[in-house]
């Protein structure tokens, strides 16, 4: 039985100490001697602790220690070898008992390849990390940048089209009017980015307040009109009852549907409609979008809320837009709380939808 247990012993791949309760080696395998670069004889003549450099015996005592009163268990530590080296070990140790004594079994796993890994793993995140930070400072300069000279262009095309400073003719209305719808636009698209790099830089806030949501939909619904009129859609609204009120963040919420209800108007064949619905309860405030447009196959809605996507390259082309709207409303949504979700068949149109508490209470603080 002795010579069977030697063996085994002698055999496995990794490492296998014996202590007494003192730490001092009583059996050690080959493996071990190999690793540590020592001969039986000399590590038979340690402890623990003299192979363990100073600044972790303290932590390794204490971690075996709780362990051992816990039936055993697994602690890491670093390792000094017979040259010198530092090598990170894992130790699974148990109690047992050897040759009729109590003792400490502990078998030893060199961590060397796993901690490089973890290491590299770490400094990929970190990478990662500051690369998405220098990304996100990086919009916001250049968004606080661009926004000074083109709020400039708007404003003062504004005052021009009010023919305050003399008249205009029709060829100078209609370079006035692209110069200042093109400016809008362009602000629109600043602004999202601005918003998604606050997202990412998680410095984007939410300020609850009670509002009506009749009122926002008014609101959206005549900044819309102009734009269902030119292609001859009807936008139409549902309410389960006359006028919800809500708790939410009445910007975050205004710019959810905007970007829900222009997606639907934009992606809308001329003489379609639009509906606004919503179902509210004392919990929960349910909004859906639903459009007679061209529909969105099941594989595309999958990237429908990525950042930066759009479901058809080729509609990129015929249709203006970052590809951030729906990736906005998904975060302000999830923000609230809440999920979004979508129902299209291709050629049939689609229902975009939102839930969201109906008395948001803001706990990030």
């Amino acid at each position: 039985m002795e010579k069977l247990f030697e063996t085994i012993f002698n055999s496995v791949n990794d490492g296998i100490l014996i202590y007494d309760l003192e730490g001092r080696f009583l059996e050690v395998n080959q493996i071990t001697c190999d690793d540590l670069g020592y001969q039986k004889d000399e590590l038979l003549q340690m402890t623990g602790m003299d192979i363990t450099p100073p600044e972790f015996r303290e932590k390794l005592h204490e971690q075996m220690f709780g362990k051992l009163n816990q039936g055993g268990g697994i602690v890491e530590t670093m390792c000094r070898c017979k040259d010198g080296s530092l090598v990170p070990i894992e130790l699974n140790i148990r109690p047992i008992e050897y040759k009729g004594s109590p003792a400490i079994l502990a078998v030893v796993r060199n961590i060397t390849d796993r901690k490089k890994a973890e290491e590299a793993m770490l400094n990929s995140k970190l990478a990662a990390e500051a690369a998405n930070w220098a990304k996100s400072e990086f919009l916001t300069n250049m968004s606080h940048e661009l926004r000074t000279p083109l709020n400039s262009i708007i404003g003062f095309s504004d005052i021009l089209c009010s023919e305050d400073f003399g008249a205009l003719n029709e060829i100078q209305k209609r370079y006035l009017h692209n110069v200042n719808k093109s400016g809008k636009h362009l602000l629109e698209l600043i602004n999202d980015m601005l918003d998604l790099s606050k997202i990412e830089a998680g410095k984007m806030e939410l300020f609850p307040e009670k509002f009506a949501i009749h009122d926002v939909i008014n609101e959206i619904k005549a900044t819309m009109v102009p734009l269902a009129k030119k292609k001859d859609i009807e936008l139409k609204c549902s309410f389960n009852i006359e006028n919800p009120l809500i708790v939410a963040d009445s910007v975050k919420f205004r710019q959810i549907l905007y970007n829900l209800v222009n997606n639907a108007i934009k992606f809308t064949d001329k003489g379609g409609s639009v509906t606004i619905g919503v179902n509210t309860s004392n919990e929960q405030t349910s909004i859906f979008v639903e459009d007679t447009g061209l529909g969105i196959s099941s594989n595309d809605q999958e990237k429908l809320f990525n950042p930066f996507s759009q479901v058809d390259s080729s509609l990129s082309k015929e249709y203006s837009g970052t590809g951030l709207g729906l990736a906005l409303v998904k975060y302000f949504v999830e923000m609230h709380g809440g999920e979004v979700w979508v129902e299209s068949e291709v050629g049939k149109g689609s229902t975009f939808g939102f839930s969201i508490p109906t008395n948001f209470e803001n706990t990030s603080s």
